[in-house]
């Protein structure tokens, strides 16, 4: 049975080529006697290995097992990435074969995970760590070693540098980071899983999270005063960011910086607010500065009898011809409750924080809404229903990584 299934392939084959050969004669209007006689000896040398395999499993009399695939030395590959549950990534990582092996781009593999590890323009060393700050990642040309969470190893000699990159066996990379990575080839993939969530699948998780339709309990306790001073020491949130890039052997360089400074306290008996980006070109970016004032009572601004006034960049009134909310630089005076719209039981949250970062809105433990922050630092949720009784919302953040 296995011989005649061996023998229908071969005829298959041997098709085939009388069809490759009928094609490429067709294409041109005459064919030599050498492109014959290469062509004969093409097929004949088919044959002979096909009825070789065939003899050999017919004396073993095991079943006949497909051909892995196999890459010539140096062949590069484009591998598509899967996390759990098929979670398909956006982008390719660069592979090569080597000696049976295959290799991935570390660039690659960094870049397509949002890991905060930085590899040198050279090569030589690379920094940073994965899945949580303490689970640090440091590689070493020089001292050929490689130290990570799980411990530390040395370079193997298949791991190679090419340019500004680095190409490290699929089996040193699971050693590394402790991930399983399992690859076909058939179809250019690759499956990463790790024992604890990439910050990336975190992030995934958060915009694609459900509304929960959980209650709270009611609030028993009083509302707490909380009396404002003339002037009080600021909160002040710094990021920084820089970044050295250069090609090959290429004498050009570019060094790139910017820093976000966000701060908020108390001054005149308000609230000061500001934001700040700074970048190595244009120095101060943008800048951003409110002052507010807020009281349960219309008192506020004297015979205005307001209960919140602002100034500097405030949120813009939402019309109905133009349902999107954002900052302009201005006035607003309201005698409405705080965070209450007598038209419709609804409200805005609005602030600003680094861009990037994720914002989660909740009421209580009930989650709400998800935004990611836009390059202006600026976020807002806008039409959030209000019950009847108190409404105590929470707003949560994340970084990058």
């Amino acid at each position: 049975m296995i011989f005649y299934v061996a023998l229908i392939f071969f005829a298959v084959t041997k098709h085939d080529n009388i069809a490759m050969a009928q094609d490429n004669t067709a294409s041109k209007a005459q064919i030599t006697k050498s492109e014959r006689l290469s062509l004969a000896r093409d097929f004949v040398n088919k044959m002979r290995r096909g009825y070789s395999q065939a003899n050999t499993v017919l004396e073993g009399n095991i079943p006949a097992q497909p051909q892995a695939n196999v890459y010539a030395d140096g062949e590069q590959l484009l591998f598509e990435v899967f996390l759990y549950k098929r979670f398909k990534l956006d982008d390719v990582i660069l592979g090569q074969s080597q000696n049976n092996s295959i290799l991935l781009s570390l660039r690659d593999f960094i870049a397509i995970l949002d890991l905060p590890i930085i590899v040198e323009a050279e090569g030589a060393s690379a920094a940073g760590w994965y899945i949580a700050e303490s689970k640090e990642f440091l590689l070493d040309f020089e001292s050929k070693s490689v130290r990570t969470d799980n411990g530390e190893f040395p370079i193997s000699e298949k791991v190679l540098r090419e340019g500004d990159d680095i190409f490290v066996p699929i089996k040193d990379l699971e050693q590394w980071f402790n991930f399983e990575i399992t690859k076909d080839n058939s179809i250019a993939q690759i499956t990463i899983k790790s024992d604890q969530k990439l910050p990336l699948q975190l992030r995934y998780e958060r915009e694609n999270r459900k509304k929960s339709d959980n209650r709270v309990a009611e609030p028993v306790l009083p509302l707490a005063k909380q009396p404002k001073q003339l002037i009080d020491v600021p909160f002040v949130d710094v990021a920084t960011r820089s970044r050295y890039s250069k090609r090959g052997d290429s004498e050009n360089s570019d060094i790139d910086h910017n820093a976000f400074i966000r701060s908020t306290g108390d001054f005149a008996y308000g609230t000061l607010t500001t934001q700040t980006q700074l970048t190595k070109n244009d120095k101060i970016a943008s800048i951003r500065a409110n002052y507010k004032q807020e009281s349960l009572e219309p008192e506020l601004l004297g015979p205005l009898k307001a209960k919140r006034f602002e100034l500097g960049d405030v949120v813009q009134t939402n019309l109905p011809i133009d349902a999107v909310s954002g900052q302009e630089l201005g006035v607003r005076v309201t005698n409405a409750d705080p965070l209450r719209n007598t038209i419709r039981p609804t409200t805005a949250i609005t602030g600003t924080v680094f861009p990037g970062w994720d914002v989660e809105l909740y009421r209580g433990n009930q989650f709400l809404a998800f935004q990611r922050v836009d390059d202006d630092g600026f976020y807002s949720f806008d039409d959030v229903l209000l019950f009847n009784n108190e409404n105590d919302f929470r707003v949560v953040f994340y970084g990058p990584q």
